[in-house]
């Protein structure tokens, strides 16, 4: 039982995916799992050109080694920035944020 426990709590598991209007770029909201290799209830972000076979960028409004629950993606009408509500302040309260796609921190825009 365990076995099979393991080999499901190692599948991805995805729950959102938004193309970008220009379709030159693709975001997704993952699952996260915690040390017992069990889903812990966050979610993050990760960015990829369509068109590359480059490694994913991780979108987050938290410090990169933050597990917070985020998503509820939408794209900018031109394709230079992404919109996502995250709980990066207080777990449980999510916030709206965009981020640039080109770099730099993401941006508070709720309180």
């Amino acid at each position: 039982m365990d076995e099979v426990m393991n080999t499901l709590f190692a599948t991805r598991r995805f729950e959102q995916t938004a193309i970008s209007p220009d379709g030159k770029k693709i975001a997704w909201v993952e699952r996260l799992v915690g040390k017992d290799g069990a889903p812990d209830g966050n979610t993050a972000i990760y960015i990829t050109d369509r068109d590359t076979s480059a490694v994913p960028k991780r979108i987050t409004a938290a410090a990169l080694n933050l597990a917070r629950a985020e998503g509820s993606l939408d794209w900018a009408p031109d394709s230079k920035q992404l919109a996502f509500l995250s709980d990066a302040v207080k777990p449980g309260q999510l916030q709206l944020y965009v981020i640039s796609v080109s770099g730099g921190p993401a941006k508070k825009l709720t309180t």
